[in-house]
């Protein structure tokens, strides 16, 4: 028997080496950006979703399937960035799902996010500079 979450790790760990976005993952599987994140948060139990993203990432099955990771990982969801409701839940039909999201973007970037206004964005880099992410603030 397989581990879940090993694989929702081992998804996360090959997506970043092939420097792939959750966004573009989840627009060349089909899938949503929110079950991406899914996905990678809870791991995956369904066989033909994990061959989908093996034939998207252009890996063999047993890289997911891997019980030893070799490079750890630091994942932080961010509903640990403690942001309000609408900042949130912006970030997260964004396809936002960890604090690690944010390395290199702007808060450029950030203000083409659905429902995120100027206060929002300003919330968000905030919080990120708690956790070492600086996002640079760009006035238009």
């Amino acid at each position: 028997m397989f581990e879940k979450e090993t694989i929702g790790k081992n998804l996360n760990r090959i997506r970043e080496s092939r420097h792939m976005t959750i966004e573009q993952l989840a627009e060349n599987t089909n899938f949503t950006p929110r079950a991406v994140c899914n996905h990678i948060k809870n791991g995956i139990g369904n066989v033909d979703n994990i061959l989908i993203y093996c034939e998207v990432l252009g890996c063999e099955p047993a890289e997911m399937f891997a019980q030893e990771i070799t490079s750890e990982i630091s994942q932080t969801d961010i509903e640990y960035m403690d942001l309000t409701s609408r900042s949130y839940n912006a970030l997260k039909r964004a396809g936002y799902c960890f604090v690690e999201d944010f390395e290199g973007k702007t808060s450029e970037d950030l203000m083409k996010i659905r429902n995120l206004g100027r206060k929002s964005v300003f919330e968000i880099i905030l919080k990120a500079n708690n956790f070492g992410i600086y996002i640079p603030l760009i006035e238009e």
